[in-house]
């Protein structure tokens, strides 16, 4: 469902144990959005028609000086439009056609799908139904109900920990919108068999904005060279694509 040479995060990533799980609202994804939703459960007050657009900010942070933090930007407006951003890559759906830019070697595909299905929005997701849904996989995962900073705030958060079977763990802070439940930022912690720190992933979720249409737009920049076939893109190993 989703494309890999797309959506997987920089080779160089390779102590990641285990797929890392996102948790705006659960769709069925088209290969634009796999990356950025997974299942969850609705909450009883906030239907899922109520959701018209999600914006949300991803920053990876290495704990080796020598690896670059890498960062992501999405926009989603439903049913059908969609932009992804990254130092390396940019992707748009515009409801009928899907661009794809290398951003290294100003390199374009173009995917003409007039029969894709719409992105289609099933619930909101809070912490709840997140570890619900991580339990299927790490049934031994621990949770907490904790205070904790965010951003010099101390706010209310749900820690979950995820042991791997490699020996190594993930360390999720979950922190919910104080009105609505939904989760509005999640950073997760890979930490080695060590119990040291490997990477930080923080991720801010923004539903209902605003969102400009010209996002939607495909520009071809000066000088790029379209490719008829997605692997002509030819991305580099260590490219950020999320």
């Amino acid at each position: 469902m989703k494309n890999t040479s797309i959506m997987q995060h920089s080779s160089r990533n390779r102590s990641a144990p285990f797929k890392r799980v996102s948790v705006i609202v659960a769709i069925v994804a088209v290969a634009a959005c796999a990356a950025f939703f997974s299942g969850a459960v609705m909450c009883k007050d906030q239907p899922a028609a109520a959701i018209k657009s999600v914006h949300s900010k991803i920053t990876i942070v290495y704990a080796d000086s020598s690896l670059k933090s890498k960062s992501a930007e999405a926009w989603i407006v439903l049913p059908n439009k969609y932009r992804a951003e990254t130092v390396d890559s940019l992707r748009i759906r515009n409801g009928r056609n899907e661009w794809i830019l290398n951003k290294r070697n100003n390199r374009y595909h173009v995917n003409h799908r007039p029969s894709d299905p719409p992105i289609q929005v099933q619930r909101w997701s809070t912490p709840d139904s997140s570890v619900d849904a991580w339990r299927h996989v790490r049934p031994d995962l621990t949770k907490t109900n904790i205070k904790k900073q965010l951003d010099g705030v101390e706010r209310d958060a749900v820690e979950v920990v995820l042991p791997d079977v490699k020996g190594g763990s993930q360390k999720v802070d979950l922190f919910p919108e104080t009105n609505t439940g939904r989760i509005a930022t999640k950073i997760t912690y890979q930490l080695d068999d060590q119990g040291k720190l490997v990477w930080t992933e923080r991720v801010d979720y923004e539903y209902n904005r605003d969102i400009d249409e010209k996002l939607f737009k495909f520009v071809s920049p000066a000088g790029a060279v379209l490719v008829q076939d997605m692997a002509d893109l030819k991305w580099a190993p260590d490219a950020y694509l999320k």
